[in-house]
């Protein structure tokens, strides 16, 4: 429900409660004497409400503030002296929404554990305020802030806050305890008020009454806590109208089991209307019970002190007969029996009220009560009390027997109208608990049935009636109903139906879905987990059906979700039959037959390549526009200009190493990557022209296999598979290779210098995920990826970086460094093995290992790389490659040329 926003003139005096004209009589009566009189107790008395209500609700309680109009001042004490019934309401109503507000915070198990979860998120930011963006300084006063929140709102102490503040003040002002005017005139409101409410409860012409007294009850204890006085009277007229709760259990019972027993034995049928309010009548019932049930503490634990305060009356009741007894000393046979029952009744009070007890006092007061023992005003209490003691003694066995709702058994055929009626009316489907919870209560009786062989084949029919009827009823209809407003929502663009709430009406059946699961049987019923399987099942298997509709049915889940708060399972299935996508599995098995006779729809794949890409070189243009990584390769650059004449035009290996180990500074992931790590892996992702690749490859082994027989005709083949090949890479390139040398994308110009540390990160990960193959846990196992080698060669393409590239002989650095090394190693092995040092030999034998490893990866990563550059043309530059295009486009110009000459001039189109 949307709250309006008061406007900047909104003013008080725009809503008349009656209020008005009282503050109007009080100014026109002690305008005068109030100016002289109370303007020092004004300020005093705001002094104290600051001092004491600030304290404890951090916000000024201004006294002055709290007029009407400024012609409408008065006095706290000059109201007081009135007899402002508004306002003593207005204070009730703010004490009703206090402790509606203590009831729902007590209750609400989900704020709870999410305030829990967010003060351990806040301790996380304190072990890291950087990681999150937030000063440090500012953690602690917000940690008090939300501590004091805590302790003001979350901990259901609102109410009792409120009304145990210190109103007297202290330093000798105001003493509001002590005001006797002040307290009378509370309680003589009290009185009237609940007066008033207490005579229209339970009434025909009730209207708020009911809402009113939890107000009332904050009164009388906001009063307590004041004057500590009680009006014992009073009070137990409070407690008398709590007590109708158990009294209407009575009456709805005999009401419900009448009516519905009435129209069976006439044997006319109840109309609609009826079984609706004899259902509501049913759940009001199980409420009342449900009540008691989660009040079940509270209410044992006063249970107890009735119980012994009802003992007590009885016990001085049987006390005065006894010594009345007693002090006749003309005793007798008879009047022993009656002493001796007084005396075993006494004995049987003091102590637990069971039945057994209670019985044996009922049989002693029968005999006890003879010869006039007691007076006829003393007997007739003694007899209420201990029918009070009866009740309060099974108060839960009477609740239960009063709201047991087994008569529901001869009457389920109304049991189907009731789910019709709780599908028309969603907002109310929590009631649907309290319905279940009666329908629970035939068990028991049907268990001692024995008409049957097994009362078990009585459940049984039973729970299938009642679970027919649901399904058919409630369940089924509102699973078609959701999967019809989806379908529609996603397909509002047909404009298949009017979706106009205000002329087709509209019902909000997410309510369903905020329902706890519903115990019946051995089961529970879970309506939002009914409803996810049935959309899931119904998704999955018309997805199947028709494989080109999978976006729909995605889309029907993300709105499933979105409107409705249902958990659905993604389908996982392929967008496409395998007579229109690839399955890389079924072509690796059937290699021979795949090359032979597979047709695919290369506008397909070139769109989803495209679309790839395209996602994959936004992340990848992100990484080189950092500015740590665009600041370092533009050092390393200017460092390789200044240097390479010094080493021969050979980048140095060793600044490439520091440039991997150095941007590990920058950051990790929690599985330990670098960002060049991430960065390496993007490239290798950039490797989806692999497969088309593969395609191609395997097309020219078809052919190779022939080349002993007719090697003329393959050659003619090979040119035109490269020819194809080429021409779909060259595809790509063209695509994105504009962009890629716009001005605009300079920072990509420097993607040449990042490839030596780049390739360095991957021999690294390569032998890492070699080694892992003779390792137990084969986690990230792989014995080649050319994937990264295809992905700088497209780039380096794209940019036009093949010669940048190749003036930093970066491969003959790498080489001459491991030669180097592996020569130094080979020297020091001679020397160390006339020493004869095992330790120190078996050292140098796994270190030339290694070299000559790290040598062999670098090796076949210039290979890899090598062939990459091959599918891109890597011969040609930009420029040449344009020059060869005009060429070609002159010389096709030509040709169209003339051939027109040769033609017979076409006739003019425009007349």
């Amino acid at each position: 429900m949307a709250l309006e926003t008061p406007t900047p003139d909104w003013e008080f005096d725009r809503l008349d409660d009656g209020s008005q004209k009282i503050h109007a009589e009080v100014q026109l009566k002690n305008y005068g004497k109030f100016l002289e009189e109370y303007t020092s107790q004004l300020k005093r008395i705001e002094d104290a409400l600051d001092d004491s209500v600030g304290d404890v609700w951090d916000f000024s309680l201004d006294p002055i503030a709290l007029k009407l109009l400024p012609y409408e001042q008065s006095s706290l004490l000059e109201l007081i002296k009135t007899e402002n019934k508004a306002m003593y309401e207005h204070l009730g109503e703010l004490l009703t929404v206090l402790i509606t507000l203590d009831e729902i915070i007590d209750n609400h198990a989900t704020l709870k554990d999410h305030w829990t979860m967010y003060k351990r998120l806040l301790k996380s930011v304190h072990h890291n305020p950087s990681k999150f963006g937030i000063q440090e300084d500012k953690l602690k006063p917000f940690e008090k802030l939300l501590l004091k929140l805590e302790c003001q709102l979350l901990e259901g102490m609102i109410f009792q806050a409120c009304i145990e503040q210190q109103f007297d003040s202290l330093n000798g002002g105001v003493s509001v305890s002590k005001n006797s005017t002040f307290a009378e005139e509370f309680a003589h409101t009290l009185r009237t008020a609940f007066a008033n409410v207490e005579a229209k409860l339970g009434e025909p012409s009730e209207i708020d009454q009911r809402d009113k007294y939890v107000g009332i009850c904050g009164l009388f204890v906001l009063h307590f806590q004041i004057f500590r006085t009680v009006d014992k009277k009073f009070y137990k007229s409070l407690l008398d109208v709590c007590k109708k709760g158990f009294l209407y259990a009575y009456s709805l019972s005999t009401i419900i089991k009448t009516t519905m027993n009435l129209y069976m034995s006439m044997q006319k049928p109840m109309t609609k209307t009826s079984v609706k309010a004899l259902c509501r009548l049913v759940e009001l019932l199980k409420a009342i019970e449900h009540m008691f049930y989660r009040r079940s503490m509270v209410v044992a634990d006063s249970v107890t002190h009735i119980t012994q305060h009802l003992q007590y009356q009885a016990l001085h009741s049987i006390s005065v007969a006894k010594k009345r007894v007693i002090s006749d000393k003309k005793y007798s046979e008879q009047r022993l029996d009656v002493l001796s029952a007084l005396v075993l009744a006494e004995n049987t009070l003091n102590g637990p009220s069971t039945k057994q007890r209670r019985l044996i006092v009922s049989l002693a007061l029968s005999v006890g009560t003879q010869m006039k023992t007691f007076k006829d005003e003393e007997l007739i209490p003694l007899q209420l009390v201990l029918k009070k003691l009866d009740l309060i003694s099974e108060l839960t066995e009477r609740v239960r027997a009063q709201c047991d709702c087994c008569f529901l058994y001869w009457h389920r055929a109304v049991f189907p109208i009731y789910l019709d009626d709780v599908y028309e009316n969603a907002v109310d489907s929590a009631r649907l608990h309290y319905m279940f919870s009666a329908l629970r209560d035939c068990v028991p009786s049907m268990m001692h049935a024995r008409h049957l062989e097994s009362y078990e084949v009585l459940l049984e029919c039973y729970d299938k009636e009642i679970m027919e009827a649901l399904n058919e009823h409630l369940l089924d209809k509102l699973c078609k109903e959701i999967e019809k407003d989806l379908r529609l929502s996603v397909h509002t663009h047909l404009k298949l139906d009017d979706r106009n709430p205000f002329r087709v009406g509209m019902k909000d059946l997410a309510h369903f879905f905020f329902l706890n699961p519903i115990r019946f049987f051995n089961r529970f019923i879970d309506i939002k987990a009914y409803v996810t399987h049935y959309l899931d099942k119904t998704f999955y298997n018309l997805t199947t059906v028709a494989l080109h509709d999978w976006a729909t049915y995605s889309e029907m889940r993300n709105l499933a979700t979105q409107r409705y708060g249902l958990s659905m399972t993604e389908a996982h299935l392929p967008s496409q039959t395998l007579e229109q996508g690839l399955d890389v599995l079924e072509i690796m098995r059937n290699i021979h037959v795949f090359v032979s006779r597979y047709l695919y729809n290369l506008n397909n794949q070139v769109n989803f390549t495209y679309q790839f890409l395209r996602k994959k070189f936004y992340i990848f243009s992100q990484f080189m526009y950092d500015e740590h990584i665009k600041s370092r390769l533009i050092k390393d650059i200017r460092f390789f200009r200044e240097v390479k004449d010094q080493n021969d035009h050979k980048y140095p290996f060793e600044r490439a190493d520091k440039f991997n180990r150095g941007i590990r500074k920058l950051g990790i992931t929690p599985d330990g990557q670098s960002y060049l790590d991430q960065f390496r892996q993007l490239i290798s992702q950039i490797d989806i022209v692999n497969f088309e690749e593969l395609v191609k490859e395997e097309g020219l082994s078809e052919e190779t296999q022939k080349a002993a027989r007719q090697l003329d005709s393959v050659l003619s083949d090979l040119t035109r598979n490269f020819a194809e090949g080429t021409e779909y890479f060259k595809m790509l390139v063209d695509v994105f290779a504009p962009e890629f040398r716009s001005p605009k994308n300079m920072h990509l110009r420097n993607f040449y210098i990042i490839v030596p540390p780049l390739t360095v990160n991957f021999v690294e990960h390569s032998i890492s995920c070699k080694e892992k193959l003779n390792k137990k846990n084969k986690s990230g196992a792989a014995f080649t990826d050319d994937g990264f080698a295809m992905g700088v060669a497209y780039i380096l393409k794209l940019l036009d970086q093949y010669q940048e590239f190749d003036s930093l002989h970066w491969f003959q650095s790498v080489r001459e460094k491991y030669v180097k090394e592996i020569r130094a190693v080979a020297k020091q092995q001679n020397v160390q093995s006339t020493n004869q040092d095992e330790k120190l030999l078996q050292t140098m034998n796994l270190t030339h290992k290694r070299l000559e490893v790290c040598l062999q990866e670098f090796e076949l990563l210039y290979f890899s790389l090598s062939s990459a550059r091959i599918f891109f043309r890597a011969d040609k530059t930009a420029a040449e490659e344009n020059q060869e295009k005009k060429e070609k486009e002159e010389e096709s110009g030509k040709t169209s040329n003339g051939d027109l000459s040769n033609s017979t001039p076409a006739e003019p189109v425009v007349k």
